[in-house]
């Protein structure tokens, strides 16, 4: 199981590279995500855990989105 607390400090920081299960599709998916405010027009989120998601910015396609933890297979700091 993913530890969220490390991937929220590492998103923090910078951009993360998340590998996740699709809930609608199924399908196994990457996507670059961030919340540092750098990256997110200076919008910040009072909670981003929230029950079993945790919210993130998709660098590429500019939205937020809410993941569920327990889909989440990996994820890596994009250097």
């Amino acid at each position: 199981m993913v530890n969220a607390q490390k991937l929220v400090e590492a998103m923090e920081e910078g951009i993360v590279l998340l590998t996740y299960t699709c809930l609608v599709t199924n399908l196994k998916k990457q996507r670059e995500v961030t919340i540092a405010k750098e990256f997110t027009n200076n919008f910040e989120l009072p909670h981003t855990i929230l029950d079993n998601k945790v919210m993130c910015y998709d660098v590429e396609f500019r939205r937020w989105h809410d993941i569920e933890i327990d889909t989440i297979l990996k994820w890596k700091k994009v250097e």
